[in-house]
């Protein structure tokens, strides 16, 4: 039973790894948006105001948002600082990647 759980655990810990990177990801991309708006860059603006930017950000952000709630069932049963919830509940896309490390140096997951 204690593999299976073990197992189980690997499995959720990439899973919300990969999550954490995908968050990562979108910050660069956010960055590459802001870099592209003061270069004054048209293809990229057409890019990232068309209906393709606007897809794939609502694809990227289905991770995110598993990161944020596994954040908030992992807070409730282990942490309960009210400052870590906080900082969950109104930074939804900029803290759950740091709090992601902080549950695994803490094995919360």
């Amino acid at each position: 039973m204690e593999k299976l759980k073990e197992g189980r655990n690997k499995i959720i810990r990439s899973i919300l790894g990969v999550c954490a990177l995908i968050n990562c990801l979108i910050y660069i991309l956010y960055l590459v948006v802001i870099m592209a708006a003061f270069l004054k860059s048209n293809g990229f603006c057409r890019f990232f105001l068309g209906d393709a930017f606007l897809y794939i950000h609502l694809i990227l952000g289905l991770p995110i948002l598993v990161l944020w709630f596994y954040s908030l069932k992992i807070w409730a049963k282990y942490d309960k600082d009210i400052e870590h919830f906080l900082l969950l509940f109104f930074f939804i896309g900029f803290y759950p990647p740091f709090y992601y490390l902080r549950m695994i140096r803490n094995n919360w997951i």
